[in-house]
Formats: C-alpha cells, structure tokens, sequence
C-alpha cells in the first residue's frame, strides 16, 4: 500500500490535514509526525512515496528534513507553509520540492492536491511493475490479474508456487524484497478484480497487512507461504459474499412467488426480477431448496390451495384458478401427484367426511 507521510508541529493541523486525506485518498496508509527527527529516522528505514512538511518547525526544519534523507524520484515532496516569503519558495525549488502550498490550505487545493497524489503513485506503481517484475518464471494468466476468477483457486495456487519454486531454482541470488514487492502489486490488482470489498479503505488495510507480510520474508519458502496464505484469504472472502448475495437473491425470489403464485410465473420473468441469468436462478434453486424451480413453484402453489381447501368453501376448479393453473384438471392431476388425495378427497379427509366435501369441481 502506497504511504504519505505529514511532518509538521502544529498538531491541530497536523490532524486535520491527515483526517481530510484520508478521506480523499483511502487507499494510502498515512502516517504522521509531530516533529522532524522522529519523521527522519522513519523515512530512513520506510521510505514514502509522498511527503507533506512544514518548513518551520523547532530543533529541525522542514529543509533540513530534506537535506537528511535521500533524493528518491519516486517520493513526491509537498512544502506546506504559512509564510509567502519568496526565498522559501526559491529554497523549495531547489531542493526539488514538487509543490508548494501556503497555509491555511482551501478545500479547492487539497482537491487538487489528492488528484495530484494519485496521479503520483499511479506513475511510481507502474514503474515499479516493470523494474521489479520478476523473470518470467510465471504462467501468464497468473501474472493476468482479470484472470484470476477464470482460473480459480487452485490453479492459481500452483501457479504462484511452481513460479516461486522455478525462480528460486535459477535465480536464486534474485532479490526476495523485488519478488515481494511484485507479488503485493499483483495480489492488490487480482484481489480488486476478484471482489469490490478490496476496493474500499477496509479491504485496502487488509491487503496492506498481507503486503507486509511478504515484505518481511526472507526466503522463497516464507515468501511462498505468506503469498499462498494471501491469495486464499482473497479468495475466501469472494466465495463467503457470493454465498451471501445467492442467499439475498434466493429470498427476494421466494417472496416474489409468494406475492405472485396465482399468476403464470415463467423462469425468465423470475430471473429478471432479480436480474440474473435463468440458467443462475436455476442453479440457485437447486442448491438451496433441494428441488428445481417448477417444483418449487408447485411446492407453493399446492401449499396455498391446502389452505383454501380448509379454510375455505372455494369449488375446485376456483381453488385452481387462484393458485395459477390453467384449468382444473392439471390442478387435480398436479394435487393427487403431490398429496397423494384429489383436492376433493383432501378436503373431505380434513373436515371430517361430510357429505358433499368430497367433489372435486
């Protein structure tokens, strides 16, 4: 996950200026300090590919931050100042600052701002796929993130482990930390094209966890666990929501033929109403009731025309219409097939025999 570090000592701004990037920009991990020495020694050791800092600030200045950490063309330096004094602006321009902000900052500039930080690590992650993409030791639909859901687990799986494997085995002095970093790029791109959760700022978190997870293997073997281990959490999380929106979906049509019974009800017609495909809601049905559709649709048909014969003094044939059959006979035939009883023969069982309940008109 892409990092922006703030550096300034005013901590009211400090905090305001984090809480709006964070909105406009939830898929980057923001990390924030109050003075400049603890903000060095991070930057050091992490690294960032954005950095927003103050220029006066007690024991280090924001210029001084810079002149103590190493001139890297993939980290975007932003100078946020309440002073307009030109010879600041000339120093910035100097030590390669990439803009210069003056304090307060309006909504207008931070919008762009934002537009600009991403348009920023758009430019470093597409350079880094190129320099650190490892030797093509990999299938190429493993490496194809839009490929991944037609592939599936599994083969996925033995891709990215035979990959692994075959890279150790003839390039073994190659970096693991470049492998890594390859690995967490693709896996962000694969787990967003698999499922929308990793997408959102919660999914990017978890993604980032994942990704730090790799960056600290130090051998191909804990890479290929950690990657392996990643993939199938991605995964499990596509197959828990697809189980959950089949479940949604299988409600929503239960009640639509609740509410719909006594009319003609074709697959079709149900499966636009939930906007999926027959042949799915036909693989739905089975999966979740056990029956296919037009049993089900039976199913609820006869459970209402039972309760119209004991509830009601409705002849046959009316009991037939208003549970959708086209004529009385199918009716009889679809009942005594299901029941076991002709509708009559149901009804007089139900009520006790009496003389005349037993006519199946």
């Amino acid at each position: 996950m892409a990092r922006i570090v703030i550096v300034d000592d005013e901590l009211s701004q400090l905090k305001l200026l984090r809480d709006i990037l964070k909105r406009l920009c939830p898929e980057y991990e923001i990390v924030i300090f109050g003075e400049s020495k603890a903000a060095m020694e991070y930057l050091l050791e992490h690294g960032t590919e954005v950095l927003l800092v103050d220029i006066r600030m007690p024991g280090m200045t924001g210029f001084e931050l810079l002149s103590h950490i190493p001139g890297d063309e993939e980290m975007m330096v932003v100078v946020i100042s309440a002073h307009s004094d030109f010879e600041y602006a000339r120093t910035a321009l100097r030590k390669g600052v990439d803009e210069y902000l003056l304090k307060p900052v309006s909504k207008k500039e931070l919008d762009r701002l934002a537009s600009q930080i991403k348009r920023h690590v758009e430019e470093v992650e597409r350079g880094r796929r190129k320099s650190c993409r490892p030797p093509d030791f990999f299938i190429p639909r493993a490496t194809d993130p839009k490929a991944w859901k037609e592939m599936g687990e599994e083969e996925l799986l033995w891709a990215i482990r035979d990959g692994l494997l075959a890279m150790e085995g003839e390039r073994p002095d190659y970096p693991i930390g470049d492998a890594a970093s390859y690995l967490a790029l693709l896996l962000k791109q694969g787990a967003g094209a698999l499922h929308e959760h990793y997408l959102t700022e919660s999914g990017l978190r978890q993604l980032s966890g994942m990704e730090r997870q790799m960056a600290g293997c130090k051998t191909f073997g804990e890479l290929s666990e950690a990657a392996l281990r990643s993939i199938r959490q991605v995964f499990r999380v596509s197959r828990l929501d697809h189980a959950s929106n089949m479940a949604d979906s299988m409600e929503r049509c239960k009640c639509y033929i609740e509410r719909h019974f006594s009319e003609p009800i074709s697959l079709t017609e149900l499966s636009g109403q939930v906007h999926l495909s027959p042949a799915y809601v036909s693989s739905m049905f089975k999966t979740f009731t056990g029956v296919g559709y037009k049993e089900y649709l039976t199913q609820v048909r006869l459970r209402h025309a039972c309760d119209m014969l004991r509830q009601t003094g409705m002849k046959v044939y009316e009991i037939a219409r208003e549970t959708g059959y086209v004529d009385h006979l199918s009716f009889i035939k679809s009942f005594k097939k299901e029941m076991g009883l002709t509708p009559g023969e149901y009804r007089m069982m139900i009520k006790g025999g009496r003389e005349g309940e037993g006519n199946d008109r």
